[in-house]
Order: structure tokens, then sequence, then C-alpha cells
């Protein structure tokens, strides 16, 4: 299942119809087929308790797919070398700020 793509709703909500009346309908079409939930404002009171009583989060991180230990351990060593990048970078800057230094100190004693 960790490879499968996210799927589809399979109903759409359609309505309300002249009697105030929503449906629930295959996305492929009525003629698939249609159910009629109730009246457009039970149908929205229902909806909207179930929907404030989902943790949109929860769903979210249950919908992503979790990395094997291998990619884990991937990402890992990827964000070690990173930081070992950037700390390496960080000291050659002030390695060749240091050299500036030195040069321009030499020259000021010295001369050009």
């Amino acid at each position: 299942m960790e490879n499968e793509s996210e799927q589809e709703a399979l109903f759409e909500l359609q309505g309300p119809d002249e009697d105030g009346c929503v449906w629930a309908c295959s996305t492929r079409g009525r003629n698939d087929w249609c159910e009629k939930l109730g009246h457009v404002s039970k149908v929205a009171e229902i909806m909207s308790q179930w929907l404030g009583s989902i943790d949109y989060d929860e769903v979210k991180a249950q919908e992503a797919p979790q990395p094997s230990r291998r990619q884990q351990e991937r990402e890992s060593k990827a964000r070690r070398l990173a930081d070992q990048t950037a700390r390496r970078d960080r000291a050659a800057i002030v390695e060749e700020d240091e050299v500036d230094r030195m040069i321009r100190r030499n020259i000021e004693e010295h001369g050009a």
C-alpha cells in the first residue's frame, strides 16, 4: 500500500434539487448510481458535525506515505552531510578572511 497513489473520491454531492434535497452520485454520472441523502439543512448539519470530528492533521498524517527505514537512513545521512558541508564552508570563509588579513598586514608592513 506504500506505493499506491491516493484514491480519488468515489462520489460527488449534487443539489439541492427543487425539493431542497442533496444527492450523493457516482463520479461517473447519475446513471451509474445516485442516492438521496436528505434535505439540505439536515445534510449540512450532519456533514458539519462529521467534518468537525475529523482531526485534519491526523488524516493528513495517515495519508502521507511513511518512508522506509532505508529511506529514513538516507535522509539522515544527507542531513548530516549537508550540515558537515555547511560547517566546512563557514570554516573556509573564516580561513579566507584570515589569509586576506595576513596579506593586508604584510603589505602594510612591507609595502606593495
